[in-house]
């Protein structure tokens, strides 16, 4: 079903806002949104409004884990943060210089799990409520909290 016009016009001026008026220091709140409208996409969330949060964080590190690679040179690596380099990035750094790839190291169940939940507390703490936060208010346009912090519920305009 396509959303109506005033719905999609509201998600536009939205996401205008969100660029506008949201508080970016780092990429993560962009990874984010990038992560759920790909999760979206490819699910089809034809009924589920629900996505577990360790889902978003999963396609996050999908999403970074290339840009992660150092570039330019040895030692020059995707800078995130002004000052100190983003704990995510970090973490996916420390775990290609063992030399693993993305899809060996998703093999590996209990390891990647184990990165997985500790990547999660940085999403949980980080771009999961952030990303909604327009000139210092929360504004639950994309999402709620469901259960806790372990999953969001789309709202209904946005599944359209």
């Amino acid at each position: 079903m396509i959303p109506s016009e005033s719905l999609q016009i509201a998600f536009i001026q939205y996401i205008s806002r969100l660029f506008k008026e949201g508080d970016f220091s780092a990429t993560y709140k962009f990874a984010f949104l990038n992560a759920l409208a790909d999760i979206c996409i490819e699910s089809g969330l034809e009924e589920q409004l629900v996505i577990p949060v360790r889902h978003v964080t999963e396609k996050m590190i999908e999403l970074y884990w290339a840009q992660a690679r150092p570039f330019s040179g040895k030692d020059k690596f995707l800078s995130q943060n002004t000052g100190i380099q983003a704990a995510m990035i970090s973490r996916i750094i420390a775990v290609q210089d063992t030399g693993v790839s993305l899809g060996a190291f998703k093999r590996d169940k209990a390891g990647f799990n184990k990165f997985v939940t500790a990547v999660n507390s940085f999403v949980v703490t980080g771009p999961l409520w952030r990303l909604q936060i327009l000139s210092d208010t929360s504004e639950e346009f994309l999402y709620k909290k469901h259960n806790g912090n372990q999953s969001i519920q789309l709202n209904s305009h946005i599944q359209q």
